[in-house]
């Protein structure tokens, strides 16, 4: 069960909002009716009451049901837009998920992973023995391969602190993006542990690295 969700139990809750909903389509009709059981009850109150207060108790039934109909109406409408608004935060993060995702199809940021692909095959020794002096010169060599890499791991920052802001659906990243997290951390979470040390911080790509290594601690 979500942790927002208002009920603790799921099936009471469908039940409930399904209840909700059919009493707010209906709503104008229920009102209708809620009205003439009021003033059938206001004319019983009048027909059943002495002549000097029969319009004070006719005014009494009429002005207290119309206040229970004004608070049972204003709570149903509460609750209506609180269901919407649930689902729409919901549809709206289905559809940032799956953009953001469909934009690993896009030619420029394949063109970067084809890049930052055969940079690390031309130098995958120096990454794996850390000799990051001779990385860093080679990143100079070829500033181009450099901002792949940069552009990539932002991308991919991105994904992270969206799905810890749960904006995205972590689920869905996860089946789409585990392996690739998973290879990128193992190729290069050393050398990221390298840029924090030289910039003097540990903020650079540190969602992605949280990210990676618990989907990796996962398997």
């Amino acid at each position: 069960m979500s942790k927002d969700s208002r009920y603790k139990v799921p099936s009471i809750e469908k039940f409930i909002n399904r209840i909700i909903g059919f009493i707010f389509y209906w709503r104008l009709i229920w009102v209708f009716i809620a009205l003439s059981v009021i003033i059938v009850f206001a004319i019983h109150a009048y027909n059943n009451s002495i002549k000097i207060d029969r319009l004070q108790d006719f005014s009494i039934v009429l002005t207290g049901g119309s206040i229970m109909i004004g608070i049972f109406y204003s709570l149903i409408n509460y609750e209506h837009n609180q269901i919407k608004f649930k689902h729409d935060v919901k549809s709206s993060k289905e559809i940032l998920t799956y953009s953001t995702a469909n934009k690993m199809h896009e030619n420029e940021l394949m063109s970067n992973f084809q890049a930052v692909r055969i940079f690390y095959s031309e130098n995958e020794g120096c990454f794996k023995d850390a000799n990051w002096t001779k990385i860093d010169d080679f990143w100079k060599e070829k500033k181009e391969a450099r901002l792949s890499f940069i552009i990539i791991l932002n991308y991919l920052e991105c994904i992270s602190i969206g799905v810890e802001q749960n904006i995205m659906d972590e689920m869905f990243m996860k089946e789409f993006f585990k392996t690739l997290f998973i290879d990128y951390l193992i190729k290069y979470g050393t050398y990221i542990d390298h840029m924090c040390a030289e910039q003097k911080t540990n903020r650079i790509f540190k969602h992605f690295v949280k990210l990676a290594t618990k989907w990796k601690n996962e398997e």
